[in-house]
């Protein structure tokens, strides 16, 4: 993210990450100098007339995500002793309410908007390429990721060489990875602004409305029409949306609107966040909140491109107070400050959260599991220790987002080589013959429309394979891989005679089988990415105890035990995570069934399935629940089967879903079994 970028001006000007490249007047170009200086070089060499609210937005954007993320964010270790970071906003009556502000990534999607236009302007003056343009961002954006990356791949394998046995950082400490998937999302937005430019160029507010009415679109085809992929399409489509908000800024078009209507465009935001929320479609938190099937943020929904309208026009109506704050030198040296390092902030962040988290524990301090008052006793603690860790990884790892060098020359005004817009930016920006460099704009133009084709073409493409990586990822790690479900039919090689009941009379062991192995285990359903996709996660083991007793036609007594602590199921991530969230099967290893009521056999055929009902206890969880059981059963030579499925609702058993941001386990699932005896 480019530190500073300026608002039309009479002299021409473009933006780098961090510094000023060099000045030029007409054809002199200044030279930059050997010479390194600081932030108050950068502070002195700021053009008259740039737009600073820009960059001010830009750094809160950041400054508030991360602040979110170390106060407002129940960080705590689960049960499967994996970090997990719900916020409170579901114990917090009215919390919701803040979220309509503090949700501020549609502003910096919009700031980024203004950013990449002016970037991509900056490319077409020098006579660049698409590829040009998406060269430089992509470097601006993947050195201080590079350099995030590289260290926890190292950092993540000497832990585990250093104690055997530790799992992956994925598994124990994935929320240092939280910045990246927003990353992502910005680094496509950025790929397809030159085509988005392109539209703007043609008709600003067909461009605008054709991309809401998509939004809208597909979030009906998701809700309606159960699509989801059109949720998965939004999660791109919506940052689009709100990025092309900032062309309107950086064209002129909207700081030339008026009080009234920057107001009506806020408004209009607010009504239409008020509809969509009110709808039932849509939560009114613009963040995920626990025990809320749906989320805004992702799959992001349109109530996210109301947000952008709604926040738009607050920042319009705050931008003549603003600029009269950042015309002060502490203010806009602050703002330089915190845009310098953003990147390498908004990266590391989540780790500084995460080594504070480690010191809190080794130094015996509880971590709170819900927004209890000592949870916001805690709140300070988590401004300040993360803080003093952000600084010392900031003094490591910023280099890789600051220039090596800064111009040393802050007496002369500082501007660069990019297209000239006069304050009536829109008119300038499409290449007006009247304008005093209308020739030159309008040659440039006509080269770089012979080229948009391609460029388009070339755009499509990369949009299409980095959503077909994202789309495909997502649908292959969220298929349904479980088993189908447990039955039991006849056996296909008996005899089929009568079978006489005297002689299945006394007692009876649990064993093996062959030909439907004992089995027993849980079945539950998935729901990913708030319902962008559904999937049945269940886990067996073969390892039953257990005996009955047939009396006078009946199973008189029985009972079998199931050792929960080898359940398997094709995640082992999931099994990991078992032994302390959900079964928690370090502390409560077995499961039991125990008739409670005898069970009337009926007429018996060798092989033949039958049909009976089981009365009995079912203890899960160290809770026993009285349950009734469809059996479906057989005799078969010397072997008795039965088979079942109990439905076990989890907070009847004290059970708490193991659910996390992003997979969220239903509230009930099924105890199933097929279970063979032999006579004993």
């Amino acid at each position: 993210m480019p530190l500073i970028r300026s608002r039309p001006a009479p002299s021409g000007h473009v933006e780098h990450l961090g510094h000023i490249e060099h000045v030029e007047r007409g054809d002199d170009a200044v030279p930059r100098p050997a010479a390194p200086a600081g932030m108050d070089a950068l502070v002195d060499a700021t053009p008259d007339g740039r737009d600073r609210v820009v960059d001010a937005l830009r750094g809160l954007s950041i400054v508030v995500v991360v602040l979110w993320h170390w106060v407002l964010s129940i960080t705590h270790v689960d049960r499967s002793g994996a970090l997990t970071m719900p916020n409170p906003i579901h114990a917090v009556p009215g919390l919701w309410v803040g979220t309509w502000l503090l949700q501020i990534m549609p502003v910096f999607f919009v700031v980024g908007g203004y950013a990449n236009l002016a970037a991509w302007n900056a490319v077409c003056t020098r006579g660049g390429t698409w590829s040009t343009y998406a060269r430089k961002r992509m470097d601006r954006l993947f050195k201080p990721i590079g350099a995030f990356l590289a260290v926890w791949v190292v950092l993540d394998l000497v832990i585990r060489l250093a104690r055997p046995g530790t799992p992956s950082v994925w598994t124990w400490g994935r929320v240092v990875f939280v910045p990246l998937w927003f990353l992502g999302a910005y680094l496509a937005v950025v790929l397809v602004a030159p085509m988005a430019a392109r539209a703007h160029r043609a008709n600003p507010t067909a461009a605008l409305v054709g991309l809401g009415g998509a939004v809208v679109t597909l979030d009906v085809a998701r809700f309606q029409l159960d699509w989801t992929a059109g949720g998965l399409a939004n999660s791109l489509l919506v940052w689009v949306f709100a990025h092309q908000l900032g062309f309107f800024w950086r064209d002129g078009t909207a700081t030339g609107w008026s009080a009234r209507r920057r107001a009506s465009v806020a408004v209009a935001g607010l009504a239409a966040l008020v509809v969509l929320t009110g709808s039932g479609w849509y939560p009114r938190s613009m963040v995920a909140v626990r025990g809320e099937a749906v989320s805004n943020m992702f799959p992001t929904t349109a109530a996210i491109a109301a947000l952008a309208v709604f926040q738009f026009g607050l920042v319009l109506l705050a931008r003549p107070a603003l600029e009269r704050l950042l015309a002060r030198r502490a203010v806009w040296k602050a703002t330089v400050t915190v845009n310098a390092v953003a990147m390498t902030v908004f990266t590391w962040h989540m780790t500084a959260l995460v080594a504070a988290i480690g010191a809190w524990r080794a130094a015996g301090l509880e971590l709170a599991s819900e927004p209890t008052a000592t949870w916001w006793a805690q709140r300070p603690a988590f401004l300040l220790l993360p803080g003093l860790l952000l600084a010392v990884l900031l003094a490591a790892f910023a280099r890789f987002e600051l220039p090596s060098r800064f111009p040393a020359d802050t007496s002369t005004q500082v501007t660069t080589r990019a297209m000239t817009v006069a304050p009536q930016g829109a008119r300038a920006f499409r290449a007006d013959p009247a304008h005093p460099r209308g020739d030159r704009i309008k040659a440039m133009a006509d080269q770089q429309r012979s080229r948009l084709p391609l460029v388009a073409g070339v755009v499509v493409v990369v949009v299409v394979v980095v959503v077909a990586i994202a789309v495909g990822g997502f649908l292959y790690f969220t298929r349904d891989t479980s088993n189908a479900p447990l039955t039991l039919d006849d056996a296909p090689e008996a005899s089929g005679e009568s079978v006489d009941l005297a002689k299945l009379e006394g007692s009876w062991a649990v064993v093996p089988g062959s030909e439907d192995p004992t089995v027993a285990g849980y079945r539950v359903e998935e729901v990913f990415a708030a319902g962008a996709r559904e999937a049945t996660a269940n886990g067996r083991t073969g390892d039953v105890t257990g005996t009955l007793a047939v009396a006078d036609g009946s199973v008189t007594e029985g009972s079998f035990t199931v050792d929960l602590t080898t359940l398997a199921s094709d995640e082992a991530q999931r099994d990991n995570a078992l032994k302390g969230r959900g079964l928690e099967t370090d502390a409560f290893p077995e499961a039991t069934f125990a008739l409670t009521e005898p069970i009337e056999l009926p007429t018996l055929a060798d092989g033949e399935a039958f049909e009976a009902t089981a009365t009995g206890d079912l203890t899960l969880h160290g809770v026993t629940m009285g349950v009734t059981i469809d059996l479906t059963g057989r005799a078969t030579g010397d072997t008795f089967t039965v088979q079942g499925a109990a439905p076990v609702a989890f907070a009847d058993y004290e059970i708490e879903p193991p659910s996390n941001s992003f997979v969220e386990v239903e509230d009930t699932g099924s105890f199933e079994f097929v279970v063979n005896f032999e006579q004993t």
